[in-house]
């Protein structure tokens, strides 16, 4: 078969796991030469990727929209025109790969077009399922803390939508996907159990966890002593890390590690944190953390290369990215008990109860009585994580996917 043409159609360039693995994905296969791929996103700008192609209706339209959406359960009012006019531009692409497809920036109008093509739709979150892009309760007994935490205004208490039409929205795109019959990928076999409690059960659904490291790069760049030293980070300093996107968005758990730490002698570690929204955060801890802002993803690759131990306390994930990258630099990671963070470690990771601050400030302290690992311990583990997280089986499990659609399609 011919070079396929993709176009992979996404919220945002930057913002996220999903943003970083359509990135990802996007270069890996172009690069490859076995298949062509275009981004196509509803906001934001790149310099660094090719071929992107930007839906932007600008900055105070984006957040009307987002406000449309929560307020008053609006479907992306002010993209659909935006949508309407680029939709004939879809029909030179062999197959449409979508990932997040949110109600704020693409109308459902719009998706059910693009369904109407050969498509593909990675399920980075649990929109389909619940109608809003966030996490499921994981028992019936949960909701309430659910809503709690994935409140948009970060701990303020306000619900999730004022005019809730989650409940429509995932009725009608279900009732979408079973009409269209797009093959859905998932990245984790957790993510397809929970999907099946959804209801979502009998749809065509590949498991392909997601490629995070270079087949030509079976071991770090970086070496902890040669990471710090570049970073300006003391070789004496048992230097803990967290990372987030959004480091007080309330599904990270950072109060949970900030409040672990509080018993913890000072001196004997230093905590850095690395990602964008940090405000609340700050307030939360004292003066001797290191917040490094929004990071690139090398500063962010050294960050992990140089720190002592990785602290992942989620309340929930659908994946686990930075959890994989962690391990992926060597580093000894804690991170909440959860079945997806069990499954993407490889059993390489130390866990505590979601939540619980006291069991974590209790490993943390183990931790660091035991000090720095051998560099030979870290370069064992980053080997084997990165050979079941290579970017040339993650992109050969696509272009299978991706073969097997179009001539579906063609028949």
């Amino acid at each position: 078969m011919a070079m396929p043409f993709i176009a992979h159609v996404n919220t945002t360039v930057y913002t996220g796991g999903a943003a970083r693995t359509v990135a990802l994905l996007a270069d890996v296969l172009n690069r490859s030469h076995r298949a062509k791929c275009d981004v196509i996103i509803g906001r934001g700008r790149s310099d660094e990727l090719r071929s992107v192609q930007s839906l932007d209706p600008g900055r105070i339209a984006t957040i009307l929209n987002v406000f449309a959406f929560r307020l008053l359960g609006s479907e992306a009012p002010l993209s659909r025109s935006r949508w309407e006019l680029y939709l004939p531009e879809l029909q030179k692409y062999d197959l449409i790969h979508l990932h997040n497809a949110h109600g704020y920036y693409l109308p459902m109008g719009a998706l059910e077009r693009i369904l109407e093509r050969p498509c593909v739709w990675t399920l980075h979150d649990y929109w389909l399922g619940t109608g809003r892009e966030c996490y499921p309760p994981r028992s019936s007994t949960s909701k309430a803390s659910w809503v709690s935490r994935m409140a948009p205004f970060y701990g303020r208490g306000y619900p999730v939508e004022f005019v809730d039409r989650s409940a429509w929205r995932g009725a009608r795109l279900r009732a979408l996907v079973g009409r269209h019959r797009p093959a859905l990928i998932v990245p984790t076999a957790d993510m397809l159990r929970r999907l099946g409690e959804l209801g979502l059960e009998g749809l065509d659904v590949t498991v392909i966890p997601h490629g995070i490291f270079p087949d030509s790069q079976p071991e770090p760049a970086w070496d902890r002593d040669a990471a710090r030293h570049a970073l300006g980070i003391p070789a004496d300093d048992f230097m803990v890390l967290f990372a987030a996107a959004q480091v007080d968005h309330p599904i990270k758990g950072f109060r949970c590690l900030a409040e672990a730490i509080r018993p913890i002698r000072e001196n004997s570690f230093s905590l850095h944190v690395a990602g964008g929204r940090d405000q609340a955060s700050r307030r939360l801890v004292g003066n001797g953390v290191t917040f490094h802002g929004q990071t690139d993803a090398g500063r962010m690759e050294m960050l992990m290369a140089a720190c002592d131990l990785y602290v992942s306390p989620s309340y929930d994930e659908t994946f686990g990215l930075t959890v994989v990258e962690a391990l992926g630099q060597g580093a000894r990671v804690l991170c909440s008990d959860l079945p997806v963070l069990r499954e993407v470690s490889q059993g390489a990771a130390s866990y505590f109860p979601v939540g619980d601050s006291r069991a974590l400030a209790v490993l943390l302290q183990e931790s660091i009585a035991e000090g720095c690992e051998q560099p030979s311990t870290r370069l064992q583990r980053a080997r084997m994580i990165r050979r079941y997280y290579r970017f040339g089986s993650w992109a050969s499990a696509h272009l299978h996917l991706y073969h097997r659609v179009i001539c579906r399609g063609e028949v």
